[in-house]
């Protein structure tokens, strides 16, 4: 009887070196450079996912602000068209007025964060565009509530809608 017969062959002894080396590399990668590669995503998919729901909040809060703000000037401009009682017609104007200070409360900060989540040419058509057609419906109403002639406020009022419903939609539909 032969030794050589119970004895591993050369090719098994480099096949186990070969499968215990290649174990022990990948219990070292599972067992230190996994987690910490699993870990910088997850987090990394955190920042960007509470990236998003700020910024769709900001969308949001922005939304709420300008709507809040034409539809009570519109609520304004119809009562004194329809020539309603003082004190509704003075409700409605009060309501409008508080629309104005809430929007305008956030006003600076809301150029602000367009720039943050946005780019340049957001900012600036905020600026530019949709606060000036609001201006521009504020200074009417303004003259409506003194008495003075009104110019086009109908005209002013779909201007404002429109400019507020385009600008928040290029809002929701940009990819940075």
């Amino acid at each position: 009887m032969k030794l050589n017969n119970y004895l591993p062959s050369k090719d098994n002894v480099y096949n186990f070196i070969f499968s215990f080396i290649l174990l022990s590399i990948t219990l070292v990668l599972g067992y230190f450079y996994l987690p910490k590669k699993l870990q910088e995503y997850n987090n990394q998919r955190f920042e960007q996912q509470n990236y998003m729901e700020k910024k769709n909040e900001f969308i949001q809060k922005l939304t709420i602000l300008g709507q809040t703000r034409i539809y009570n000037a519109e609520r304004f401009y119809k009562n004194s068209k329809e020539n309603i009682g003082k004190n509704d017609l003075e409700k409605s104007w009060n309501d409008y007025m508080q629309s104005v200070v809430n929007w305008n409360k956030e006003n600076i900060s809301n150029s602000i964060f367009i720039g943050y989540y946005f780019d340049n040419s957001f900012k600036d058509k905020y600026n530019n565009d949709l606060v000036v057609r609001l201006s521009r419906l504020h200074e009417t109403l303004v003259d409506l509530k003194n008495s003075k002639g009104i110019k086009d406020i109908d005209k002013l009022l779909e201007n404002a809608k429109n400019g507020m419903y385009v600008f928040n939609e290029e809002l929701l539909n940009y990819k940075k």
